[in-house]
């Protein structure tokens, strides 16, 4: 969809509807390739404005057939349509504006991100785009294991103070030690802020062990490995691999992504 005042639009009535506008966009591409593909009988074509408005609004309120498979998001869709390769989904969270093959640091992001394929666990764009806190190159992956492990725990901190991330574009680790310590009037440096976060970083990832999840689910979409973007890129899967490998030795978890006691241990999250 190339029309701004139709994207605009769109954007309009998912804020109307109360719809993530992330996952609504996403799912509405599963509903467009489908089509392409001959899934479904619908005739739903890409950049059709006036169809995808109506779509939306059968969405919200799960009407018909397509409107109700299409209201249990893309992830959900594209397996009820046969053809889950084409939800662009990591844990069933669509993602965001970011590709992957792209953004490499992103990509990393996505994949280990104990909620899916969110942007906002380790904001690695603010250094492959935006150059803060240093600039990066977006299409290297040296680096990027350090980058991404040490934006989840900064923003896991984050997150407990209930700031928004955005501020880290102004704040330093320094600054929210500060702010850490005059909320709780517990004394923190910069260096404890790191192992708080990793400890709720490490605490949820056990939460999702409990329930099934290992490395098996720190993944991307297969397309992102395999078929190039406009500018011939692609996500290297030897490479990303590797990068997992070390994500996981410098985060103390077992090469399956399973957290093993003893690192639960040393964080204090099991006696």
């Amino acid at each position: 969809l190339g029309h701004i005042e139709a994207i605009s639009y769109l954007n309009y009535l998912a804020n109307s509807y109360g719809l993530d506008t992330i996952e609504l966009g996403n799912t509405l591409a599963v509903a467009c390739e489908a089509s392409e593909r001959g899934l479904i009988q619908d005739s739903i074509k890409w950049g059709d404005a006036d169809v995808l408005v109506e779509l939306v609004r059968k969405i919200a309120y799960r009407e018909g057939d397509l409107g109700d498979v299409l209201a249990e998001g893309g992830a959900s869709a594209a397996e009820k349509f046969g053809a889950p390769e084409i939800s662009m989904s990591v844990k069933r969270l669509s993602i965001p504006a970011y590709d992957p093959r792209g953004l490499k640091g992103m990509g990393l992001t996505y994949a280990t991100s104990n909620r899916g394929a969110c942007h906002l666990r380790a904001y690695a764009v603010s250094s492959e785009v935006l150059g803060i806190p240093y600039k990066s190159d977006p299409l290297a992956y040296e680096g990027k294991v350090d980058l991404v492990i040490a934006l989840e725990r900064l923003f896991a901190v984050i997150d407990s103070l209930t700031i928004c991330k955005f501020s880290g574009f102004a704040l330093t680790k320094e600054d929210y030690a500060a702010l850490y310590s005059s909320m709780t009037g517990i004394e923190a440096s910069p260096d404890d802020l790191d192992k708080i976060g990793e400890r709720i970083w490490t605490q949820e990832r056990y939460f999702n062990q409990l329930h099934g999840f290992a490395r098996k689910d720190d993944n991307l979409p297969n397309r992102f490995f395999e078929e190039a973007s406009s500018k011939g890129e692609v996500y290297d899967r030897g490479t990303f691999e590797r990068m997992l490998d070390e994500y996981y030795e410098k985060h103390g978890y077992s090469s399956d992504g399973t957290v093993p006691e003893e690192t639960l241990r040393s964080l204090g999250i099991i006696d």
